[in-house]
């Protein structure tokens, strides 16, 4: 079985019926969903930056400079204008969706139980964050909560509530890691020992930082979503560091190149490994995670 841990649901890049043809020539049996980010939808990206983005990133030495430049996207609150996509004309507006509609990835779960799982995405700034969860934790197929400090802009620790009630309920959360204050992953693993918490991306923008604390912490796991954040050359890197059974098979479709779960795929048909530790990243070690 192969599990997809990390796809997007957005529409006006691939409908529900693309997605599922998709998923079939693939050879993905499920996908567990997260509500769309920005309005336009973003666009893709040219592969030179990411890629030096990716190299900074993974720099003690140069991820300053790498966060500085991709700081000088984020124009004002709740807008980004990606000036390095010089596949446009002009540089490319976002506006981010603070408020993420879980109703969408329900509905699309309701109508495919057997092919779609879903995450709750929520956004701890806003007053309703611990209601958004208590509203959609009984739903069937929605498997654990999502959070994205970096497209929000919130200092982790605004994440502290519905962190601590994540933990009572024995549900994983998925992070996206942000830069300072918004991607401080040794508060929050040091604050929630016994919370599950899955790193997006190889934990991006830290990678073999976070990947130097995965045998300290029997609790944190990191998904291999994304063709521009994560290639195969960090993945392989990763495995002989973090070990198969902390890693986890994602694609960030569509935020991503048109065949990332293939090329993911063969990434991890192409690791060192076994057979079955290849299976632990396809499906077994998420299917423990969300207890199924």
């Amino acid at each position: 079985m192969i599990i997809d841990c990390h796809a997007h649901f957005e529409p006006r890049l691939l409908n529900e019926k693309q997605i599922i043809r998709n998923m079939d020539q693939v050879g993905i049996d499920k996908t567990c969903l997260i509500p769309l980010l920005t309005d336009p939808p973003e666009s893709k990206k040219p592969d030179f930056p990411m890629k030096m983005q990716r190299f900074m990133f993974n720099s003690n030495l140069l991820r300053p400079l790498g966060i500085a430049i991709t700081k000088s996207m984020y124009q004002k609150k709740g807008e980004w204008k990606l000036w390095f996509n010089k596949k446009k004309s002009t540089s490319e507006s976002l506006k981010l969706i603070t408020d993420p509609d879980n109703q969408s990835v329900a509905n699309l779960i309701s109508k495919h139980p057997d092919r779609f799982l879903g995450w709750i995405f929520i956004n701890p700034s806003l007053s309703n964050a611990l209601d958004e969860l208590e509203k959609w934790r009984n739903t069937p197929g929605m498997i654990g909560v999502k959070i994205h400090p970096f497209w929000h802009q919130y200092s982790i620790e605004v994440a502290s509530d519905l962190a601590k009630r994540v933990q009572e309920l024995k549900l994983p959360l998925c992070v996206h890691l942000g830069f300072g204050s918004h991607g401080d992953y040794r508060w929050l693993l040091e604050s929630f020992p016994n919370l599950t918490i899955i790193f997006s991306h190889l934990g991006v923008p830290y990678y073999k930082n976070t990947w130097h604390l995965a045998k300290q912490y029997s609790n944190v796991f990191f998904d291999i979503s994304s063709t521009y954040h994560v290639d195969k050359k960090l993945v392989n890197k990763a495995i002989k560091i973090i070990g198969p059974e902390k890693c986890l098979f994602g694609t960030d479709t569509p935020y991503a190149h048109a065949d990332a779960a293939l090329r993911i795929k063969q990434w991890v048909k192409d690791l060192s490994i076994g057979d079955i530790q290849k299976e632990q990243i396809f499906s077994k070690n998420f299917l423990k995670l969300i207890h199924l």
